[in-house]
């Protein structure tokens, strides 16, 4: 479940109890300067590697990221500036990991974890695949 708290037309707070049931969300409004999303993904789906373009909006600043796994085991793929891969890491329930470059995801097992990235979001035009 998802409570939003406001007043006087202004969000206040977002709680989110449990963990809802949606594929992908971002429950956060899309002008916010923090993003805040969660993902429920089936063992077997794979996000390509890719990394997020600077924010222009923020002068310029690189966009990075932070997955918190609640449950489930996820192999992340760490790129370098270069698109070279520099290392794969395998995180699961209970891990956080913050991203500054470059990343693809495997999913090992069923997976629900939570998002927490810069704003504002731009999901599609802030993504490079290669």
């Amino acid at each position: 479940m998802i409570e939003k708290i406001e007043k006087n037309n202004e969000l206040i707070a977002i709680i989110i109890k449990g963990h809802p049931e949606e594929k992908l969300n971002f429950v956060t409004p899309d002008e916010f300067p923090i993003q805040l999303g969660f993902h429920n993904r089936e063992k077997g789906e794979e996000i390509q590697p890719h990394l997020h373009k600077n924010i222009p909006e923020l002068k310029d600043i690189p966009a990075h990221e932070m997955f918190h796994i609640k449950e489930g085991k996820v192999e992340i793929g760490l790129f370098d500036s270069r698109k070279e891969l520099v290392k794969k890491v395998i995180v699961e329930k209970g891990d956080t990991i913050f991203l500054t470059a470059g990343h693809s995801f495997k999913f090992l097992e069923d997976t629900k974890m939570f998002e927490v990235k810069q704003g504002p979001y731009r999901d599609k035009e802030d993504k490079e695949y290669f």
